[in-house]
């Protein structure tokens, strides 16, 4: 079998190592990026996927375009919450204000999260 050297590292130092993967928030860039860390992180095998998903770091920054993603944004919103735990978080949300019904069923998720929400832009 073979072994790579990076599975050895202790959890803690690749944790630390994705934590410095993330792109550079000035960029304006989409955070809900699968080409990105964090979610390219969860792609490449079992253990990154285990050990991105208990590293809050990771998940304290969602910007997501709601139109973009419509089917999918609510639970892209409830995973980033969930991997974020404690850590403080910068939501933006993006698009025109068309389907109120959406962002309320939003606000829901968040509600349950409000003691984290560091920033939320609309």
């Amino acid at each position: 079998a073979i072994t790579y050297p990076v599975l050895t590292l202790p959890s803690e130092i690749t944790s630390e190592i994705f934590v410095h993967c993330l792109p550079d928030v000035l960029s304006g860039e989409d955070a809900v990026n699968t080409t990105e860390a964090p979610l390219l992180l969860l792609q490449i095998c079992s253990q990154w996927r285990q050990i991105a998903r208990c590293t809050p770091k990771l998940w304290t920054r969602l910007d997501i375009d709601l139109p973009s993603r419509d089917e999918h944004a609510h639970a892209i919103a409830k995973t980033w919450l969930d991997c974020s735990r404690q850590h403080p978080l910068s939501v933006t949300l993006k698009g025109p204000i068309m389907d109120i019904a959406n962002f309320k069923s939003f606000f829901a998720i968040f509600r349950q999260h409000a003691p984290e929400i560091r920033s939320l832009t609309l």
